[in-house]
């Protein structure tokens, strides 16, 4: 058994697999200790219909696993041997970017089409493209904030009489 913060994983045994953090795989695939079998959606089956799907259906978000280009990204530089040869290294990588140029690019033509007041249902978006939309978002509100405060001090100078510009204060 190894103990760790979440919980303690193990017995280990010879071909045996057992489901651990990835952080935990790595590490024991860096000393020659394990070896790590690629996630059921890196199958290049699987990936191609999830690529197939997202790109038949523009109107929603297919399910992906929440760090599906973190976890991707790790592996592909961790543990490239796991995929096989370097054709289907190749293969899976490009799948895999093919499938993330296909939602952000959903993600940007969405909020093109954004106009006025909205309310928003974004579902099975990855963490690094509720990233991506967060810090678009983040400036935009800070944009609106500031012209909501330079308005209510332009509001506030002519109440009291002043003829001051909110840019002149």
């Amino acid at each position: 058994m190894m103990p760790c913060i979440e919980k303690a994983y193990g017995p280990f045994r010879a071909n045996i697999p057992v489901e651990v953090p990835l952080c935990l795989a790595l590490a024991l695939y860096r000393r020659g200790k394990c070896r790590i079998q690629a996630p059921d959606w890196m199958d290049r089956e699987r990936l191609k219909t999830m690529l197939e799907e997202e790109r038949t259906v523009p109107q929603y978000f297919q399910p992906v696993p929440q760090f599906y280009v973190e976890v991707a990204r790790m592996l592909f530089t961790e543990a490239r041997a796991i995929f096989g040869s370097n054709a289907d290294v190749n293969e899976v990588q490009d799948l895999i970017e093919e499938l993330k140029k296909v939602r952000n690019s959903k993600i940007l033509d969405g909020l093109r089409k954004v106009s006025g007041a909205i309310t928003v249902k974004l579902n099975n978006l990855s963490a690094s493209e509720s990233n991506k939309i967060r810090l678009l978002f983040e400036h935009s509100l800070n944009v609106w904030h500031q012209l909501s405060k330079n308005d209510k001090q332009w509001q506030e100078a002519n109440m009291t009489g002043s003829l001051d510009t909110p840019a002149s204060m």
